[in-house]
């Protein structure tokens, strides 16, 4: 590496490069921002905590940033612009890293990060390019927000569908579910119809429907008993139901799949007869 003046083609190792800024920084007793007060501040952007770093945003100003990256952030670039340039720089990799670990897939963090280091290109000063890192932080945050407002969402959802599926031969309402799940009824409401595009009491009776086949073909049971025990209010109305989701009425699918059972089980009889001599 080449260093001041190259007219003498006199190369300094990098390592001697490090060592001189070392001295410089402690010549000069430049201080640095807190280690632990960086792994909060990048904890923050990887727990989605939007709101926390919006409040850091409000009670330090573009003005007390610029300040602290004045003088508590090592010397980065040769003139002030450079400086606060590859500071951003930093903030913004380490906030494309806590985003990943937030669980932001990878790709999109690294486009993210990618499109934020071009706005740095426009910077038309050092404000601009603080603003520029303050956005961006926010930006990391909302995504981790968002993913795991999207789990919390689905974890609820698969809450209620194993309450229903444990629950398919009891009477029980929305209010139960939702109550299953920790939510309200409205927010169950739009939240099975957002994941599920149906109700809830619609999945309800899929659900129940499909209990239903399983005891019209493996049972002999009577479609009035399947009826009760699967808490429809009458027979006309499960089969009423059951034709709008099967397209037929119990006793048809049980006559259809009834005959296509035993015709499995004599295939299976004559194979295993065959395979005996």
């Amino acid at each position: 590496m080449s260093v001041g003046n190259t007219s003498d083609n006199i190369i300094i190792p990098m390592y001697a490069v490090k060592q001189k800024g070392i001295m410089d920084a402690a010549e000069w007793e430049v201080e640095r921002v807190s280690y632990a007060n960086e792994r909060y501040y990048y904890h923050l952007v990887g727990e989605g905590n939007v709101d926390e770093i919006k409040r850091l945003h409000k009670v330090s100003t573009i003005e007390d940033v610029m300040l602290m990256v004045d003088e508590k952030a090592g010397r980065m670039g040769l003139n002030r612009l450079k400086h606060f340039e590859y500071a951003i720089c930093s903030s913004i990799a380490f906030c494309a890293r806590s985003a990943i670990e937030g669980g932001v897939d990878a790709l999109n963090a690294y486009a993210l990060h990618d499109a934020y280091l071009q706005s740095l290109e426009k910077a038309r000063g050092i404000g601009d390019i603080l603003r520029i890192g303050r956005e961006a932080h926010l930006d990391f945050a909302f995504h981790v927000r968002e993913i795991k407002e999207q789990a919390r969402r689905s974890l609820y959802v698969e809450r209620c569908k194993s309450f229903i599926a444990n629950n398919l031969n009891r009477y029980f309402t929305l209010g139960d579910v939702a109550g299953a799940a920790g939510i309200s009824k409205s927010y169950l409401g739009r939240l099975f119809l957002t994941h599920e595009h149906m109700s809830v009491m619609e999945y309800v009776r899929r659900e129940r429907v499909k209990g239903a086949t399983v005891l019209l073909r493996y049972s002999d049971e009577s479609i009035s008993d399947i009826s009760a025990y699967l808490c429809f209010p009458s027979q006309s109305h499960f089969g009423m139901v059951f034709k709008n989701v099967m397209g037929i009425t119990p006793l048809q699918y049980r006559k259809k799949h009834k005959l296509v059972d035993l015709q499995h089980m004599e295939e299976d009889s004559i194979k295993g007869s065959r395979e005996a001599r």
